[in-house]
């Protein structure tokens, strides 16, 4: 088949699941194949208007598929027609991937669960930080009975400590950065995917800072607070400081809470090791590594059609048997 050549694609990014081996233009695409209104192998897709209402959009293009649908008579059709609830829908491009209107959300509850661990990992260094910052209070306690002899007031104090730790989180987030950069290439090798950093924008910098200054506020206000209460009579004297006041029990209680998150954690690895560990060793029915599939051989849907090829692969010395479908069992 003569083809043009208009252009060269870069590969597809990881973070898509538009993927595509290439792509061609026709006049017609259905022509040769099943054009019965029953036939649903094509996806289509609508570029709508700035405040389209898409419930009245889904509803006149459901009318309209069944209005034709109904004239085609092909007994397939009637049949797709006659199961309940058969309807056609429009389901927003940013959906495909995490929260499909038919497919499996499979992929939106594994970011739901990684963020609920992202989230347990940040209190947990989060209350260890404090645990620290309060142990280091007898080496601040000069500087903060000098500061009230000076006429510095507690609120001052307090957002001294509070940005100093607000610029240690900046700091650690950009470590972080760097390290994501410099590993990602390594963990894309051992695990066998494409993860890549992408789609940082206006929205991903604004939740990024507002967890800034959520953590800053989580691990600081009550550090700060214990640090600004000192009273400087007794620090400037260099007693010890084994009371922090009215605040004592919100040490003990961070303890408490330091440890219930981190059994918790524990225990959440253990089964997840264990679901693993099933999923690993449980017989599925066939071994993988002795099946091999081939991509693009639609032509073959036809029974007719395929049973010459399927004779002469079967013929091939170590293939057991074959078959053609539409897609891969488990989306491999």
């Amino acid at each position: 088949i003569p083809i043009a050549v208009a252009g060269v694609a870069e590969d597809t990014p990881g973070n898509t699941i538009l993927k595509f081996d290439c792509i061609g233009f026709d006049d017609d695409i259905t022509s040769g194949k099943d054009q019965s209104y029953a036939n649903q192998i094509y996806q289509t897709y609508l570029l709508v208007k700035p405040h389209t209402d898409i419930n009245q959009l889904t509803k006149k293009i459901d009318k309209i598929y069944k209005t034709a649908a109904l004239a085609d008579t092909s007994l397939v059709a009637k049949q797709a027609l006659g199961f309940a609830g058969s309807v056609i829908y429009l389901d927003a491009l940013q959906n495909l991937h995490l929260k499909p209107h038919y497919g499996s959300a499979a992929n939106y509850q594994l970011v739901k669960g990684l963020g609920i661990l992202a989230i347990i990992i940040l209190i947990i260094t989060g209350v260890n930080f404090t645990n620290l910052y309060i142990a280091q209070a007898n080496k601040r306690s000069k500087e903060v009975g000098i500061k009230k002899v000076n006429g510095v007031i507690k609120r001052q104090i307090v957002i001294q400590f509070l940005l100093e730790i607000f610029f240690q989180c900046v700091m650690a987030l950009a470590i972080s950065f760097i390290i994501v950069i410099i590993g990602l290439p390594y963990v894309n090798q051992l695990l066998q995917v494409d993860l890549l950093v992408s789609g940082i924008n206006f929205k991903i910098i604004t939740q990024l800072f507002i967890t800034l200054i959520a953590l800053t506020l989580l691990v600081g206000i009550y550090p700060s607070l214990v640090m600004a209460g000192f009273n400087p009579a007794e620090v400037l004297r260099g007693e010890r400081l084994t009371n922090i006041g009215k605040f004592a029990w919100i040490r003990g209680s961070i303890t408490v809470l330091q440890f219930t998150f981190a059994i918790g954690f524990i225990i959440t690895l253990m089964v997840t090791v264990q679901q693993v560990r099933y999923m690993r060793s449980e017989d599925p029915g066939f071994t993988a590594r002795h099946v091999v599939y081939i991509d693009n051989l639609g032509i073959y849907n036809n029974p007719n059609k395929f049973e010459s090829v399927s004779t002469r692969i079967k013929e091939i010395p170590g293939v057991k048997n074959v078959t053609v479908a539409s897609n891969v069992p488990g989306g491999i």
